[in-house]
């Protein structure tokens, strides 16, 4: 006969030969689920909804990016004319955790810029495809489950 399955602790990341990975599927009872996940809600939004754990929220994200001398304060009058149409705006999103606190996520608001920027010299450092591959080629060597997301 087959001998009975080995038992997998909790914590173990590896997956039996058999086992073959294949897309989540989404049924419609998922879907509210999904969205509280994935929710995330702008400033004003999110005050009016969370209130106060909001506003903390938010002025939490400002004070990390004030002390990590994120931005470097200018007074509006000491600006050319060009570089006060060329400044960017912030955008603040809000996120209830799993524990009920609000993260707050800053973000510039980088749009005005397509106007005269290429696009290339405008966009966010990507992982290069060899690193991908080369760590895809590690997991699938450990057969370690992996999911993968696009946010």
């Amino acid at each position: 006969g087959t001998q009975p399955p080995v038992p997998r602790s909790k914590l173990d990341t590896t997956m039996p030969d058999d086992d073959i990975l294949e897309p989540m599927e989404i049924v419609e009872d998922d879907l509210p689920i999904m969205g509280m996940i994935f929710a995330q809600f702008s400033l004003k939004k999110g005050i009016r909804e969370f209130g106060e754990k909001a506003e903390q929220g938010a002025m939490k994200e400002m004070k990390q990016m004030h002390d990590m001398d994120a931005f470097i304060p200018r007074h509006f009058k000491s600006l050319t004319k060009e570089e006060r149409m060329r400044a960017l705006s912030t955008l603040i999103f809000l996120k209830q955790k799993s524990s009920g606190d609000i993260k707050g996520r800053t973000c510039v608001n980088g749009a005005p810029q397509r106007e005269y920027i290429r696009k290339e010299d405008a966009a966010s450092p990507t992982a290069a495809t060899d690193s991908l591959f080369i760590t895809g080629a590690i997991d699938a060597h450990e057969r370690r489950h992996v999911a993968c997301c696009d946010l």
